[in-house]
Order: structure tokens, then sequence, then C-alpha cells
């Protein structure tokens, strides 16, 4: 188990096991059992101190805090309690879950002989002889040992993913660069091919109108690979590249994307609706990505009748666990048995000669929800319009 998961742990137990003792002192207190109540006091103290520890990075020690204050809950139970099965449990129990918690063997070996020392110190307080219950150390032993053995296999098996994870990083790293090279390297020669065939479109003006149709082919063609290879490359950073969430402000987000769309609304006269949009949890840039794609789909797949107004909606709903953004419009929808299917790389549902693109668009935004530990889910119908549903985990 690495250090943060350690952390998280013991830090996790660390608050139950308080709300749990204090839970506790209550009841004895009510009950008016003074005994039991001072055992749950001296261990709440012992937690305390414990999440001092955690707060410092000090896992270490903080386990072996809390295993020493039951040791003295155990002792306690003997000598004040009369309640020496407590004290036996917990010289058992603690040697055998405490290394689980624990990373050096050091203070795994600490834990076991201080429970082999304190056993017949506990028989004596229990005016048992000294090396009486020896079934304790055929329990303790072979139960000690065995945690060790599976430990040094649980840390062998931590550094080999660890090493993966390192070597993972360093592929993804590469591939990405590779990607960058690729596509500063294929669109290079793009950049030529276009310029050269406006050049040569301007420099003469008598080809006849068949030969510029022709030139209008290739500059379209070459437009068209263009953005196939920077979609290439924003998906394939999609899947590689990790995402820091932050408190974002979702109106100003939208009125940016709207704003890269300015030309194509005023164009087609697109009507644009939304509520009062809030605050949410996301990544800027990918989010900007996302509503980007989608908003671009809900202009670009209307009908083609010039008397058709676009409309677009959208809305920011808040729940207690989840913020949901939902973009719908009124365009010429998807068949049922189709909905899956747009998420797909390369998927088209529409010809290229009616709807421009390169298939790519919502598997970006797909995978870029999913970096958000969010879903999209679509509703549509035919001639009716569409409707995209962006459900992210809610501000803490």
């Amino acid at each position: 188990m690495d250090a943060k998961a350690i952390k998280k742990s013991l830090s996790f137990l660390n608050k139950i096991f308080i709300v749990v003792v204090v839970f506790d002192i209550l009841l004895c207190w009510h009950k008016g059992d003074t005994d039991l109540m001072m055992s749950s006091v001296y261990f709440l103290l012992g937690l305390v101190i414990a999440r001092i520890f955690i707060q410092f990075e000090k896992q270490e020690l903080a386990t072996l805090c809390i295993s020493y204050t039951l040791y003295f809950i155990g002792f306690y139970h003997v000598v004040v309690v009369g309640n020496h099965a407590t004290c036996y449990f917990i010289l058992i129990a603690i040697p055998i879950v405490g290394p689980l918690m624990l990373e050096r063997n050091i203070s795994r070996y600490l834990l076991f002989f201080s429970s082999f020392l304190l056993f017949p110190l506990c028989n004596y307080l229990s005016e048992f002889g000294l090396f009486d219950n020896y079934f304790f150390y055929y329990g303790l032993i072979p139960s000690f040992i065995s945690v060790m053995y599976f430990s040094k296999i649980l840390n062998e098996v931590n550094e080999e993913k660890s090493l993966l994870i390192e070597q993972l990083k360093d592929k993804n790293e590469e591939i990405l660069l590779y990607s960058n090279i690729m596509s500063h390297d294929l669109k290079a020669p793009l950049r030529s091919i276009t310029g050269f065939s406006e050049l040569l479109l301007k420099k003469h003006p008598e080809m006849s109108d068949g030969d510029k149709k022709l030139f209008t082919y290739i500059i379209d063609g070459v437009n068209s690979m263009r953005d196939l290879i920077n979609d290439l490359l924003l998906y394939s950073k999609s899947n590689s590249e990790e995402i820091k969430l932050d408190t974002i402000n979702l109106e100003n987000l939208v009125d940016e994307v709207l704003a890269t769309f300015k030309f194509e609304l005023d164009d087609r006269q697109v009507e644009i609706s939304k509520n009062e949009l809030g605050s949410l949890l996301a990544h800027k840039d990918s989010l900007f990505l996302v509503l980007q794609n989608m908003i671009s789909n809900s202009i670009k797949y209307q009908p083609k009748d010039e008397n058709h107004i676009p409309k677009i909606k959208i809305q920011h709903l808040k729940e207690k666990l989840k913020d949901q953004i939902i973009i719908s419009d009124n365009g010429i929808g998807l068949e049922i048995s189709n909905k899956g299917e747009i998420f797909k790389p390369f998927k088209r549902l529409h010809s290229k000669r009616d709807y421009e693109g390169t298939g790519l668009g919502m598997s970006i935004v797909s995978k870029l929800i999913e970096k958000h530990n969010g879903i999209i889910k679509v509703d549509s119908e035919i001639n009716k319009g569409t409707r995209f549903t962006i459900e992210l985990p809610a501000i803490a």
C-alpha cells in the first residue's frame, strides 16, 4: 500500500473511530459507568494525537500511536474494569492488523514483540500462570508471519505497478510528442498545396470554370485533411493528458464559446436562449472544447430549409451530487438506434457531402467528460431536435 493510500485509509478510520468513541463516552456517561467512560476518553485522546500525526504526514507514528493506545486500554480493562478478555483480543489483533497499515518492517516487528512480551504481563495481572493460554503463541506467531509474507508480496506488486505506471507515462509522452511532430510535418505540405493552388487561381484568371472547380476540390480536400489531423491530435491528447478541476463560471465560459461562432450565429440567425448559468467544478479548457463541439453540432445539423430558424437552448441545473449542463436544439435529430454510435471515433451518421466533419468531435467530447468523472446522455427524435445532458460531480 503506497503512502497516499495509507494516509487516506488512516484518516478515514480515524474519523470513524472518533465519532464512535465520542458516542460511546456519551453512552457511558448517561449510564453512569465511569470506568468504561474513562477507557473511551483515553482512546479518544490517542486518536486525537494520531490525527495530528496524520496531518503532518507521519502515518507511521499515527499507526503506532493508535496501537499503543489500544495496548494501554487493554491493560486498563484488566486492572480497572476486570475484563482480561479485551486485553487478550487487543494483544492478538494489533500485530495482525497494524502491520497492514505500516510501511517499515522495524515498526511491524515492534508491534509483534510488544504483544509477545505483554502477554505474560496480562496473564500475571489476570491471575493466570505466566505462560498459560499458550494457544496465544500458536495463534499469534503464524498469523504475524502470514501478514509479513503477504505484506512483502503486496509491496512487490505495488512496486511493479508503480514502475509500470511510470513506463506508461513515458510511452504516452513519447506518443504525444510523436503526434505533435507528425501533425506539424503533415500540415506543412498541406499549407504549401493550399497556398500554391490559391496562387495559381489568382495568377490565371482566364482559367476555365471546370479547371477552377478542380482547384476548389483540391483546396477543400486539403482543408478536410488539416481538420482531420487537428482532430486526431486533439483525440490523442484527450486520452493521455491529465486534467485539474477548478471552480469555473459557466456563464462566462458559454459567452466565450458563443463568441467563436459569432459569424455563423448571425449568418444563420440562430436563436440562443439560456437560464442563469452558475459555477461548477470542471477543467476550463476541456469544458470549452466540449461546449464548442456541441454548439457547433447544434448549428451544423439543422434542416436545409431557408425558412427554418435554428434554436439552441443552454441550461445549467444544480443537484445535490451533480451539475447538469443541458444543450438542446431543434435540428434534424437522430434515430434512436444511432444514439450510442455518435460517440464512436470516425462514426458519421450523415454523408460528408451534406454535413462536413471528421467524425471525431463527439468522441473527443465523450473522452473529456470521462476525464471529469462525468457522463453524457443524448435524447433525440428525427426532425424534432436533439438534447444532450452532461452530468458532472457537484462542488463539495
